[in-house]
């Protein structure tokens, strides 16, 4: 069955070890849209303990393994160009928690959940979303998959989702963790 392309960022679905997973908001140092799913880097030059988003996907692929990952947005931010006065956001914890996200094109026939398992990749294009439903349009890259440790993201399961848990083709769901993110412990605005 051919998996649908949906794109949604990364979503959590759980908490390390089971349960719901764990929320902190952060001030916004953001006019521009942020989309759910969408990860945040932590904002620099004196803006201590706010979150804002990633340059580009290259920034993000570089900066998680610098621990400047500050989480990923668990809310849409429409921007202040549309209005909003919001300067908060809700931001699942990079550590604590297990995302789902979709890979992009690549799989072919024959592949296993093996092929995908405890592997290393980067992120497709991370800072545009629809406007329509609020999610993140970031996927990841199915060509990056492999042991490169300094690769953002691992790895760790196939998604349950009965639409989209098809290894032999495009658009397949995982889980998966962040290998390094913003520690909490440094959390300098804690929800």
């Amino acid at each position: 069955m051919a998996n649908k392309n949906w794109p949604m960022g990364f979503q959590a679905v759980q908490r390390l070890g089971g349960g719901i997973p764990v929320i902190r908001t952060y001030a916004m140092n953001a006019t521009a849209a942020i989309y759910k799913g969408e990860p945040l880097d932590v904002a620099l030059g004196g803006t201590t303990g706010q979150v804002t988003k990633f340059a580009s996907k290259t920034n993000f692929n570089t900066a998680v393994a610098a621990g400047k990952l500050a989480g990923v947005a668990a809310e849409y931010y429409p921007g202040s160009a549309l209005g909003s006065t919001k300067t908060r956001i809700a931001v699942w914890d990079p550590v604590q928690n297990v995302f789902e996200a979709q890979m992009n094109t690549g799989a072919t026939a024959g592949m296993t959940a093996g092929d995908y398992l405890f592997k290393n990749a980067q992120a497709t294009t991370l800072t545009g979303g629809s406007t329509i439903t609020g999610l993140s349009s970031g996927q990841i890259n199915f060509t990056s998959l492999g042991s490169t440790a300094t690769y953002p993201i691992r790895v760790i399961d196939i998604s349950k989702d009965v639409n989209n848990c098809d290894v032999n083709a495009s658009y397949c769901n995982v889980l998966c963790q962040f290998v390094q993110g913003f520690p909490a412990s440094q959390n300098t605005s804690p929800a």
